[in-house]
């Protein structure tokens, strides 16, 4: 490789004139040195997801996370949350609205709201529902299901009529209809019969004394003997 040097004298703002030892003169550009030494990085463009916008917030609303969807697609999960959002929003009213709802019993639909049922059965139990976690997700047949979780439990429930004001729950697995039974009442101890009164002895009649006749005295006959009629 030959070395060159510059020949300032004859060099230019725009062109830089080398030459080599024998005296061969040559030019180059300096635009071409700048792109060499400081190349322009390449603008590229993100990627196309994997999945339309609306097949995204379809997943969410199925009731899975952010991170899961985006671990699926291989991108960050901030490309995920500005379709996930508006969904995790809707979720969580319908979990509100879940807690206003009247659970539906045997008998027919509670008078008291799902939240007011459930935390007098946690209390009998000795747990808060105040630490409870409520989430909602949709079906693909469109029907919304409640879950509750506490601890180690899941409680599930349909909501149904969540479009009016008489919305209520039916219990969807074990968890759920166990908490959904009335309260029973306390057992009352059985009284015992009242004691019959046991019969008492009748009181010995009191023989009335004898009084003994004067012949008896002289005689020497014993007081207790009748006296002959």
């Amino acid at each position: 490789m030959r070395e060159l040097h510059l020949v300032r004298s004859e060099s230019t703002g725009s062109t830089l004139v080398l030459e080599s030892p024998e005296g061969d003169r040559y030019s180059l550009a300096i635009d071409e040195v700048r792109s060499f030494l400081s190349p322009a990085e390449e603008k590229s463009e993100p990627r196309a997801l994997p999945l339309r916008p609306r097949d995204i917030q379809d997943r969410i609303r199925g009731g899975a996370t952010v991170s899961q969807v985006a671990e699926q697609m291989g991108v960050p999960e901030a490309r995920v949350e500005p379709y996930a959002h508006p969904v995790l929003l809707e979720r969580a009213r319908i979990a509100e609205l879940a807690k206003n709802s009247h659970p539906v019993r045997e008998d027919g639909p509670a008078r008291l709201s799902l939240w007011e049922v459930l935390a007098t059965a946690l209390a009998a139990r000795g747990e808060d529902l105040t630490t409870s976690r409520w989430d909602a997700h949709r079906e693909a047949g469109g029907q919304w299901i409640v879950v509750v979780t506490w601890g180690d439990h899941r409680a599930e429930w349909t909501l149904q009529n969540h479009t009016s004001a008489s919305a209520t729950t039916v219990a969807r697995n074990p968890v759920a209809s166990e908490l959904m039974a009335p309260p029973r009442p306390a057992a009352v101890a059985a009284e015992e019969p009242p004691a019959e009164d046991e019969p008492q002895p009748e009181p010995k009649k009191r023989r009335k004394a004898v009084t003994p006749h004067w012949e008896d005295v002289l005689l020497g006959v014993r007081a207790n003997t009748k006296r002959p009629r």
